[in-house]
């Protein structure tokens, strides 16, 4: 295991901030796990509008992703992530001491939309500053450092927010400011003249972007959509279809979770020398037989190994994802392509549980996951067109 976790070792320095940036953060993922619970139950919401509240928040974040795009390139990714996550923070301790409850749903709406801007701006930070071939190590460092946080805050949240709902408004914020003041003080300025290129007199820049990363963005969509359904469609599957469905559920995310921590390192190890397309492929090819097959499973083992094996899907497509968008892209368009890539994960999101809900009530649970692996396949087919146009 230690030779894997070597092959973080000489990264440029800033990295290994981002990545403790990342845990910190990933610590305190506080408000969205527990959104619908604090609508529903602390400010007296309706499932309805809480859910309304929810597709209102991630669709008010696709404009302020794209927004925070243009302002990395006029100032910087280090600037952006600092001004953005400090407002979001402060957002979020509005929420606590404010008295009106329309007061409290915007400005959280505000600090989740804020919140969604560091993770693309951090992969252009992580482009800058890297070469090609440090890049998928670099990737694969923050997404694991993020996971661990996840972890880690995941043990914390549920008796944090038993005690106390306001804990949930007031570690996110502390954890931000925080991560924030450690990436102040231990990184190097962001240069934004590197994202200048142009950007005055061609106003369709984004034409320049590539066939393969404009296909690569529906692949982002389709993975969102069918990934949002292990939050939507199989905590309600395992409940009907198991005697502890609840107590299952959480089983099978944290073997997913114990999974991501691990194989992380050990598969950047093993596949730095492939091709990424390549990788990207195998990704979808697990995903798709990882949900297909939930259909048909019938006893707890059988819904651990299904879990294994869309998990080893999750963590190649995961640590590479990045790595083959900013590979194919010019650098002083990747603030761009990454907030177009987050924007397309976003969207997939949103379309999740609408999609899964009406396959449900549609085609019932085992055609469901028939579907959702049809989708995948279709995504695999997209990564192989993606591979064929460049040869």
């Amino acid at each position: 295991m230690m030779e894997n976790i070597c092959i973080y070792k000489g990264l440029n320095r800033d990295m290994y901030t981002l990545a403790l940036y990342r845990f910190i953060s990933g610590m305190g993922y506080f408000v969205i796990p527990y959104l619908s619970l604090f609508l529903t139950g602390e400010l007296k919401i309706s499932v309805i509008i809480s859910g309304i509240v929810i597709a209102g928040a991630n669709l008010f974040c696709i404009p302020v992703l794209y927004i925070s795009a243009r302002i990395t390139e006029k100032i910087g990714p280090k600037n952006t992530i600092i001004i953005t996550q400090i407002i979001s923070a402060l957002s979020y301790i509005i929420v606590v001491i404010c008295p009106y409850n329309i007061l409290k749903i915007w400005f959280t709406i505000v600090g989740l939309c804020l919140s969604s801007v560091a993770v693309p701006s951090m992969d252009t930070w992580a482009t800058i500053k890297n070469s090609d071939g440090d890049r998928r190590k670099v990737f694969s460092l923050l997404y694991l450092a993020q996971n661990i946080g996840f972890a880690i805050g995941s043990l914390v949240i549920g008796f944090a927010y038993k005690i106390n709902p306001d804990f949930v408004f007031i570690g996110d914020a502390i954890t931000t400011f925080l991560a924030v003041g450690i990436l102040y003080i231990n990184t190097e300025d962001t240069k934004a003249e590197l994202f200048k290129k142009d950007n005055t007199k061609n106003v369709k820049l984004d034409l320049k972007i590539g066939i393969s990363i404009k296909v690569f963005m529906f692949i982002i969509l389709l993975n969102a959509l069918a990934y949002g359904q292990l939050s939507f469609m199989l905590p309600v599957f395992l409940r009907r279809v198991t005697t502890n469905g609840t107590v299952l559920y959480g089983f099978v995310m944290a073997v997913n979770a114990i999974l991501v921590i691990i194989l992380s390192p050990i598969f950047t190890q093993v596949f730095k020398n492939a091709k990424l397309i390549d990788v990207i492929i195998l990704s979808e090819l697990l995903f798709a037989l990882g949900y297909g097959t939930y259909g048909f499973g019938t006893n707890n083992i059988e819904f651990v190994m299904i879990t294994i094996l869309w998990s080893i899907g999750e963590v190649l497509f995961s640590i590479n994802y990045m790595a083959y968008i900013v590979q194919n892209t010019e650098k002083y368009l990747v603030p761009r392509v990454a907030a177009m890539a987050a924007i397309f994960n976003k969207v997939g999101v949103i379309l999740s549980s609408v999609i899964g809900g009406a396959f449900i009530s549609e085609v019932g649970y085992l055609k469901s996951w028939m579907c959702i692996s049809i989708i995948m396949l279709i995504s695999g087919g997209l990564a192989v067109f993606i591979r064929r146009t460049e040869k």
